[in-house]
């Protein structure tokens, strides 16, 4: 093993590993993290006075009134019972630095109405739409917001901001800092956040969709190995929980989407386990009937958390912990088969579970509320490069069976020839033997008839003879 390929030792396979985790995680960086920044040269306001509940109108909220919030503002920590109320803030000259300038939230979880001395200038989404979702956590409500200010409003007379916000259930809202400055800055960041937030999504979802079909068709030419299926049926589940988790409009209500959305991602991890088994040729059977009734029996729980005196949050928690335990337990399965399966000796393996492993932890501390919720959930960046390292193991498999089956075929091909032409040379011994047989059956009619012909015309000589002698006596 010493004169073998350096990837196939142990060190130089965990090398390998590690330069990949850390091009992976420079690719996040440069591809997501620099997208969320914050805008540079902007004014950014921190902190703004906050009064909970309804009111007439922007003229009847003091600019001193309620108290003083950090911005973020996460209602789940400080207002757990609020569903309605007013941010305001007294602008300073420093907000206003160019003629063409906007008003940019990055982080609003809520619906918004933004005000500039008491002229609405913008709603982020109209007030009378359905508001029965429970879940904050379940999809991605947390889009930016971006408002070009009117031309008419001259920022040199511009002091007052308020913004009235609405979320759909009692202390799900959040609000994150806001910017002013000009607008080419921050329509410019507000592009590139709502890129990373919500297209770069579309685009993994479509890419998941892709490998899902693949997987489909593979598993169509090869049923008798079901892992193709099974990972096929992984991918379904976890874009069908990106389409959802997108807050898409579709006739469904909110909680029904709440609870599709939830469910889906839970079901992946499920089916990710199955997978694990069936490619690793595992069948722990009483482990998958017991994770089964477990996932079947949580699902119906998420639809009516109620009935077991539990909030929709609560709920998602536990369902949220199962599948991070369920998670780990796969990732730990492919780990130990790493170090003798042939197959895993994939430097991109361990890079591409370890990265569903922190993105997944760091949604489960988002979901328990021991992460800053203004962050938003992050585990579906991680599924180009975590599905393609695995669906590309799949059809290195489905390869390797073809590879097989032909090199099984030329071998039945050689073999056949090989029998091919032992029955062509004794074919030819036969019909040498049968030449010889008959050769020597007609040389021995040949030799019987000649026998025969000259023993009769000794026979006759001899008559002849003794006739002669006796015809001579007398």
């Amino acid at each position: 093993m010493s004169g073998g390929d350096p990837h196939d030792r142990p060190s130089g396979r965990a090398l390998a590993s590690i330069l990949i985790a850390l091009l992976a995680a420079a690719a996040f960086q440069v591809f997501y993290l620099r997208l969320v920044e914050p805008p540079q040269g902007a004014y950014a306001i921190d902190s703004m006075r906050f009064l909970p509940g309804p009111a007439a109108g922007p003229a009847r909220v003091p600019m001193s009134a309620g108290e003083q919030r950090s911005l973020p503002d996460d209602w789940l920590r400080t207002a757990p019972d609020v569903s309605e109320g007013w941010y305001v803030a007294e602008l300073p000259d420093a907000a206003w630095q160019a003629r063409a300038w906007g008003i940019y939230l990055p982080v609003v979880h809520m619906n918004t109405e933004i005000f500039l001395n008491d002229r609405l200038i913008a709603r982020s989404r109209q007030f009378d739409a359905r508001r029965d979702r429970g879940d904050p956590y379940a999809r991605e409500t947390n889009r930016p917001v971006y408002v070009p200010v009117p031309g008419y409003l001259d920022g040199s007379r511009v002091r007052r901001l308020r913004i009235h916000v609405e979320s759909q259930q009692p202390g799900s809202g959040l609000l994150g800092p806001v910017y002013i400055g000009p607008d080419a800055v921050l329509s410019a960041a507000y592009g590139k956040r709502l890129a990373a937030r919500v297209t770069t999504v579309q685009v993994v979802s479509a890419g998941m969709l892709t490998i899902a079909i693949l997987m489909s068709v593979l598993w169509y030419l090869r049923r008798e190995d079901s892992v193709y299926g099974w990972f096929a049926l992984l991918v379904y589940a976890w874009a069908l929980h990106n389409v959802f988790f997108l807050g898409l409009d579709t006739p469904l209500s909110d909680r029904f989407e709440d609870w599709v959305a939830v469910v889906a991602l839970g079901w992946f991890v499920v089916l990710m386990a199955f997978t694990t088994h069936r490619y690793l040729g595992l069948h722990p059977v009483r482990l998958e009937h017991g994770i089964l009734a477990l996932a079947v029996s949580w699902s119906l729980v998420l639809a009516a958390p109620a009935w077991l005196g539990l909030s929709e949050v609560a709920a998602h928690r536990v369902w949220s912990t199962f599948a991070l335990v369920l998670g780990g337990y796969s990732i730990a399965r492919i780990a130990l088969a790493y170090r003798y399966r042939q197959d895993l000796r994939n430097p991109f393996v361990l890079p591409a579970g370890l990265a569903v492993l922190l993105l997944g932890t760091h949604d489960w501390l988002l979901v328990m509320g021991l992460w800053p919720r203004e962050d938003g959930l992050l585990m579906h960046f991680c599924a180009p490069f975590t599905l393609i390292v695995f669906a590309s193991m799949l059809l290195e498999r489905f390869s390797g069976v073809l590879r097989e089956a032909e090199s099984l075929s030329r071998e039945l091909e050689q073999r056949v020839a090989e029998k091919h032409r032992i029955l062509e040379d004794n074919f030819s011994k036969l019909r040498r033997m049968e030449n010889r047989q008959i050769l020597a059956e007609e040389r021995e009619r040949f030799m019987k008839e000649m026998h025969d012909g000259v023993g009769g015309h000794l026979i006759s000589m001899l008559s002849m003879i003794r006739g002669g002698e006796s015809d001579l006596d007398k």
